[in-house]
């Protein structure tokens, strides 16, 4: 059994695609490809051997030739490169230190970079993006995400190849314990709540909340005059839905959210812990009380499990990485790429 929609963005990895405001887009110009390329995508398409210069000669051979021409005016292929450094360059070679790093790590450790194992890491993002999807839907929607987000292909295969890497390091690594397969069950199954709350820097402030509440305020609208919890501020104080054991959720507001019997209720003043640094006082009102649905928790461990399993293996990933970049050295030579920190 799968693990329903309504509970994919608790568990998959949020994949966020940024809206871009494109100012003054140019538009596109009709290219064409040269005779050279046409009988070279020939000959691949034929499947048959073609005449091409060796790889050494090949670099001379091509800079010696322009890149594109416009009105039969070449485009250098010097000024091409000096553009796309300065332009592209940096962010570029930043990846591209960054899977040597992970690469000369792979070698020490006898982890191989195959071709199969980037195939295997693009499937895992392609399944994330769009589960049960075809492979023309998947491929579609991968293209519109490098799109929006200003990536190529080439970029695209780098960091394929330093996750299929990091995966390969940290995998044998990982255990889910049974009890947090049970909690993440609950997580995503048990009941659930849904509450505004009002958050107030201290006692004072949130008795006097208090007062304007028993006098008949609004409660929302007392948010937006008063809270100073700003992640609920614009939608005006609600949190949720979320279960016994969310981590998001503060462990004071869960348990004052579960502690009121039916939607309406409120809570009297009390101090929870925002971040490590942050107390606030609150009052919450409950607005929604949701049961626990009707799955059968061996009927959706598998799935669960998987999960938990990915969430582990790219905490660990990430926390090798960054383990491989502190020890690293790096040195930048190309004046355009050098930025002092």
């Amino acid at each position: 059994m799968s693990i329903s929609v309504n509970n994919l963005n608790s568990v998959l990895p949020v994949i966020t695609i940024g809206v871009l405001v494109l100012i003054g887009c140019a538009p596109q110009i009709q290219t064409a490809p040269s005779r050279e390329l046409v009988e070279a995508r020939k000959a691949k398409e034929a499947n048959q051997p073609r005449t091409r210069p060796a790889k050494s000669s090949r670099r001379d051979y091509l800079k010696n030739r322009p890149v594109a021409s416009v009105n039969g005016r070449g485009l250098s292929h010097d000024d091409f490169y000096d553009l796309l450094v300065k332009t592209h360059g940096r962010e570029t070679l930043d990846e591209w230190v960054l899977l040597e790093v992970v690469r000369q790590e792979a070698q020490q450790r006898g982890v191989a970079d195959t071709q199969a194992l980037r195939d295997a890491e693009l499937n895992r993002l392609l399944d994330d993006m769009a589960p049960d999807s075809s492979q023309i839907n998947r491929q579609a929607m991968l293209d519109f995400l490098l799109r929006s987000r200003g990536l190529t292909q080439g970029q695209l295969d780098i960091i394929l190849k330093r996750r299929a890497l990091l995966r390969q390091m940290v995998e044998q690594e990982v255990e889910i314990p049974p009890s947090s397969e049970r909690t993440e069950f609950e997580r995503l199954y048990g009941a659930k709540r849904s509450v505004r709350l009002i958050a107030a820097a201290t006692l004072r402030d949130i008795e006097r909340v208090q007062r304007e509440l028993d006098d008949g305020g609004d409660f929302a609208e007392l948010v937006r005059k008063h809270s100073e919890h700003q992640a609920s501020l614009t939608s005006d104080g609600w949190i949720g839905p979320f279960s016994t054991n969310e981590p998001g959720v503060p462990e004071a507001i869960r348990t004052a959210a579960f502690d009121l019997q039916k939607p309406g209720r409120r809570s009297e003043p009390f101090q929870y812990l925002d971040s490590p640094d942050r107390l606030y006082w609150g009052i919450i009102q409950l607005e929604q009380q949701l049961e626990a649905e009707p799955v059968s928790f061996e009927d959706t461990r598998p799935e669960i499990r998987r999960f938990l399993r990915e969430q582990e293996l790219s905490r660990r990933m990430i926390e090798l990485q960054n383990s491989l970049v502190r020890s690293a050295r790096s040195t930048i030579y190309h004046p355009d790429l050098y930025r002092p920190e």
